[in-house]
């Protein structure tokens, strides 16, 4: 092949790839939103119906309520699990894992306010939490992914922006759900409906990003002008690495764990 002709099917390709890139990537970006807003919309339900639960017929008390969200807190350990798995098995096939998860806690949760059980209640708000920051995990992964290049503190503040949105939708339609219904399982029920929807939303994010992925890498070996044959394997780590890893952290990065974890 013509150096040249070879020079210019390259220059076409890359445009290509960067025109179907740039559409894509939003495509992510939307679906990214939703789910971070159905997400927080059945994760702040709980808070919008306090009144309802701690007066109404299942008259919780202070402590049981409050478990609904730090039921969580007693399995810390689960997320350091996630991102384990994360190195070593498919990132698609875990965010389906986990939305179909978040699905069923939500679905328990529920039943357990149809009917009046706090154990089944608990136990699906258990599900429900640890699975949602797993698949958060897994969604910045992907982001991380297809804005590699630029832009990608934008996506993620516009996911952010998207879970203080589904706050304040929680807030103001759950109530109103309520009052016009007397009934407080179905403002739940409405959000168990939701994640239907957001589990096909899931879908086509794993969808996208399996079809399309290939493409993307492919674009950046072109820009860097790298070889695929080149590249290492990348090896998953192992258990004893992380924590050798751990290890290593300096003390900075632990002042800013420690920050974090106190503002939020």
């Amino acid at each position: 092949v013509d150096p040249l002709e070879e020079s210019l099917l390259r220059r076409e390709k890359n445009r290509w790839l960067y025109k179907r890139y740039i559409k894509l990537r939003w495509i992510i970006v939307l679906c990214f939103c939703f789910l971070q807003t159905i997400r927080f919309i059945c994760y702040d339900n709980a808070q919008a119906l306090q009144t309802q639960f701690q007066t109404g017929p299942l008259q919780l008390s202070t402590t049981q309520y409050n478990l609904f969200y730090s039921i969580q807190t007693y399995l810390l350990i689960f997320p350091f699990i996630a991102g384990y798995l994360s190195d070593r098995f498919s990132i698609r096939k875990l965010m389906m894992i986990m939305m179909i998860c978040q699905t069923i806690g939500q679905g328990f949760f529920t039943l357990g306010a149809y009917i009046e059980s706090y154990p089944v209640l608990l136990a699906g708000r258990w599900l429900f939490e640890i699975t949602s920051f797993s698949m958060e995990i897994y969604e910045d992964h992907m982001l991380s992914v297809w804005f590699a290049n630029k832009e990608m503190f934008l996506a993620m503040g516009v996911g952010l922006s998207c879970c203080r949105l589904g706050t304040a939708l929680a807030n103001y339609f759950t109530p109103k759900v309520y009052e016009s219904t007397k009934e407080i399982y179905l403002p739940l029920l409405y959000g168990t409906y939701l994640y239907g929807f957001a589990l096909i939303v899931a879908v086509v994010l794993v969808f996208v990003d399996s079809k399309y992925r290939k493409f993307i890498e492919d674009w950046g070996e072109d820009q860097d002008g790298t070889n695929e044959d080149e590249e290492e394997d990348e090896k998953p780590m192992s258990l004893r690495g992380i924590i050798t890893d751990l290890k290593s952290f300096k003390k900075l990065f632990w002042i800013i764990v420690i920050a974090g974890t106190m503002s939020y």
